[in-house]
């Protein structure tokens, strides 16, 4: 049985997962191990239109952290006192992988029950995504709807500001 995911918002703004796990690793074969066990809990069921239709968004952040010199070349930190020198700024940069539960016509999958209030939650947290999405590229909105879904207030920092934002559908 899964938890509901509980998230806080610091004074900063920053949303925080409660109970989140997080690694540090250094390779890619770290990644992929992880990403494997991220696998394992995803919840998956079946339907008239599909036998592992997926029943859950999947979220895989990968955090880089780096200290950047003043000359723009980077410095590792000395390990002994965890410090950096004064000459070095500290960057961070995330990467959010995210493969979305799909969203099907509920008449078509035959589902009813529990399968049935999971495929409206699925639809509805897609609603939130599509809407934000378009606040945030309609020039005269005046207001990002960020805190209608668990998704997007997770997703927050990542969809405005400076960020860069690439979608691929697979249909």
């Amino acid at each position: 049985q899964q938890k509901p995911l509980k998230l806080k918002e610091t004074k900063g703004g920053q949303v925080i997962i409660k109970d989140l796990s997080s690694f540090v690793v250094n390779n890619v074969q770290d990644l992929k191990k992880l990403s494997q066990i991220g696998e394992k809990q995803r919840a998956f069921g079946a339907t008239k239109m599909n036998q592992r239709s997926s029943r859950s968004h999947t979220i895989f952040t990968i955090t880089i952290e780096t200290v950047v010199g003043v000359g723009g070349s980077a410095e590792t930190r000395d390990k002994s006192s965890n410090q950096q020198s004064n000459q070095s700024a500290y960057r961070v940069g995330k990467f959010h992988l995210i493969d979305l539960a799909g969203s099907e016509r509920q008449t078509k999958t035959g589902t009813s029950g529990a399968r049935l209030k999971e495929a409206s939650n699925i639809n509805l947290s897609l609603t939130s995504l599509s809407l934000v999405i378009a606040a945030l590229t309609d020039s005269k909105a005046k207001f990002v709807p960020y805190r209608n879904s668990k998704l997007t207030r997770i997703l927050s920092d990542s969809l405005g500001g400076n960020s860069k934002t690439l979608l691929i559908a697979c249909i």
